[in-house]
């Protein structure tokens, strides 16, 4: 009667589909170069010796941004995530910056030091062991949505949605 229940139960996972068993990501680099594709332009920039982690030159709802590809085993096997954006102003602020990242929950706004044009907005995120699909694309409409906010807060008005978004700079 066990065995009988037991092969119930397989037979019914695993007709169900993908709607019932949780989807995960494969973290190699073209994987999420496909996904990340498909929301608009992207390339994948491979390893240098100036910069070891592959990245995503990537443009989403008017953003141009960048997906650094950090604790990866060649082109997989990619254990973060971190998403960058710069955005061109007249003078970055830290009063601005300092109210942003205490406001915000996602994603950190921060000056480099002697730069006197950007700001950047950043957000890293774990993928190892394990993140579903459903939870990834969850991070990415996150992210444009921090994106618009980010923009909102320091130009006035959403900057991607009319073409002149936040430029993806390593």
């Amino acid at each position: 009667m066990v065995h009988r229940f037991m092969l119930f139960l397989v037979v019914t996972l695993a007709a169900s589909g993908p709607g019932f068993a949780q989807q995960f990501l494969n973290t190699s680099v073209a994987n999420v170069h496909a996904l990340v594709a498909a929301r608009g332009p992207a390339e994948i920039i491979a390893p240098t010796p100036e910069y070891p982690d592959p990245y995503i030159d990537a443009q989403a709802a008017g953003y141009f941004y960048l997906m650094i590809m950090i604790g990866c085993e060649g082109m997989t096997g990619c254990d973060q995530i971190e998403l960058s954006a710069s955005f061109t102003t007249d003078e970055p602020s830290e009063p601005f910056v300092n109210t942003w990242n205490s406001e915000n929950r996602i994603g950190t706004a921060y000056i480099e030091p002697g730069n006197t044009e950007e700001v950047f907005l950043s957000y890293t995120f774990v993928t190892e062991p394990a993140i579903s699909l459903g939870a990834f694309q969850e991070v990415m409409d996150i992210w444009v949505e921090t994106m618009d906010a980010f923009s909102n807060q320091l130009y006035g008005y959403d900057q991607g949605s009319s073409g002149a978004g936040g430029t993806a700079t390593k």
